[in-house]
């Protein structure tokens, strides 16, 4: 666990990049130990975090378009309005994270934890959310067409409103999760999904089902 000073100095280092004009673009931000100072608006596009803490850091309306974070601990950090535009995510921690209305379009999400997290009204099409720990998540008016959550938690999840045409939560955990007036226009899932009223049929979860939605 860093220690104080580190942080300290951690976050000196950035403010005083940040102070002298020097660009962040594409920055190695690795093993960065930071934690509740204010980032928003910051272009960290490109940027790569191995191992950082960002922990509670306000990143609203940032870019990390094409950044790539792997084994770094963003827990309860703000992203609302912030662009994720083909980021790469691997085995981060965005547990209570907040994304409202943040682009998440081709961000590829792997391995990652969103317990929690907040994403009401982000746009996240083509998103790989493969996986992931998106358990009682709120995605409440996201955009997810042809999204990808396979394999994810997604446990008491909200999708309200959500658009989830042509995605695909093939073996996806969707207990208690919860889809009123969600559209889920080609949508792909084995078995019997919670959003469809039709009755089982004989091999209905031997075989792949192609949700027209109600």
């Amino acid at each position: 666990m860093a220690s104080a000073l580190q942080r300290y100095n951690d976050r000196q280092r950035l403010l005083d990049e940040r102070g002298n004009g020097r660009s962040l673009v594409g920055a190695d931000l690795s093993q960065l130990q930071l934690q509740e100072i204010n980032l928003c608006g910051v272009d960290l596009s490109g940027a790569q975090m191995v191992g950082a803490c960002f922990q509670r850091v306000h990143l609203d309306g940032a870019n990390l378009a094409d950044a790539y974070l792997q084994d770094s601990d963003l827990g309860g950090v703000s992203l609302n309005g912030a662009c994720l535009d083909g980021a790469l995510l691997q085995r981060v921690n965005l547990r209570l994270a907040r994304l409202a209305k943040a682009s998440l379009e081709d961000v590829q999400i792997l391995g990652c934890n969103l317990h929690g997290a907040h994403l009401r009204e982000a746009f996240g099409f083509g998103a790989q959310l493969v996986d992931s720990d998106l358990t009682a998540a709120d995605f409440t008016g996201c955009d997810l067409t042809s999204a990808n959550l396979r394999r994810s938690d997604l446990e008491h999840a909200l999708f309200t409103q959500a658009i989830l045409t042509d995605a695909d939560l093939r073996n996806a955990r969707l207990r208690g999760a919860r889809f009123c007036g969600a559209h889920t226009q080609g949508a792909l899932y084995y078995g019997k999904a919670p959003w469809d009223g039709r009755e089982l049929s004989e091999n209905w979860a031997e075989r792949l089902i192609h949700f027209q939605g109600e």
